[in-house]
């Protein structure tokens, strides 16, 4: 066994997370032999809004917004039905004792969905300022009115690196812009969390991945798949 030290160091790949780890997910990447940076690229800072006591169509396409809304305190608010992307916002909602009438995968078929099933309708969106035009694009083009309520907004947090990562994992477009602000990357392979930050990534770079399910410990998972596989 003492021949084996050499061949664990070359093995050792250094990971860049653009969103702070939780201990067990840190865990999952230092378990597989490898070495992880994390850090927060971006902000998140509530902004004031005002919402009427009854609404009868909601949609959130974030974690983000589900959390800045209940916060809010609005127990007063009478929520009809509830949209939504992606498993984590449907689980917050759950938290917060909400039922979700629709998950979608993101936010264009969320609108594609909304525009098929409902006519006449009256749609209020809560989401940040940086939001992508997919849904509300889709919804004014149907017969439904879109009331989009923009409740938090998302800075960048600037940090330059010197040193090479041989994977660097993105959470959000913003996350994306936010480190492609003050980094370049060369050979990095760049791992993400669904399409439309890989989109946004692959301004960047050719060497993208997508992880399988919106979550931070399938974009590990992939991590580790890709790097193990990368002589391919």
């Amino acid at each position: 066994t003492h021949g084996e030290h050499p061949s664990i160091s070359r093995t050792m790949k250094t990971i860049l997370s653009t969103r702070k780890l939780s201990t067990s997910q840190r865990d999952l990447i230092l378990g597989r032999g490898h070495s992880v940076i994390d850090y927060s690229a971006i902000q998140i800072t509530p902004l004031d809004f005002q919402v009427q006591d009854q609404i009868d169509n909601v949609i959130f396409t974030s974690v983000n917004a589900v959390t800045i809304f209940f916060e809010k305190k609005l127990e007063k608010v009478e929520l009809g039905e509830i949209f939504c992307v992606g498993d984590k916002t449907e689980q917050k909602l759950a938290k917060y004792g909400q039922k979700v009438t629709k998950k979608a995968n993101n936010s264009t078929e969320l609108g594609q969905y909304l525009s098929k099933n409902y006519q006449n309708q009256e749609f209020w969106y809560f989401c940040s300022e940086q939001r992508m035009d997919h849904l509300p694009d889709l919804l004014k083009s149907s017969k439904n009115r879109l009331i989009e309520v923009k409740i938090y907004q998302i800075d960048p947090i600037l940090q330059h690196f010197d040193q090479f990562f041989d994977a660097i994992l993105f959470f959000s477009p913003s996350g994306v812009n936010s480190f492609f602000e003050v980094n370049k990357v060369v050979e990095s392979a760049l791992i993400c969390i669904g399409d439309t930050t890989a989109k946004a990534a692959s301004k960047f770079s050719e060497k993208v991945w997508t992880a399988q399910q919106a979550t931070v410990e399938s974009v590990i998972a992939k991590t580790v798949k890709v790097l193990n596989h990368d002589k391919e």
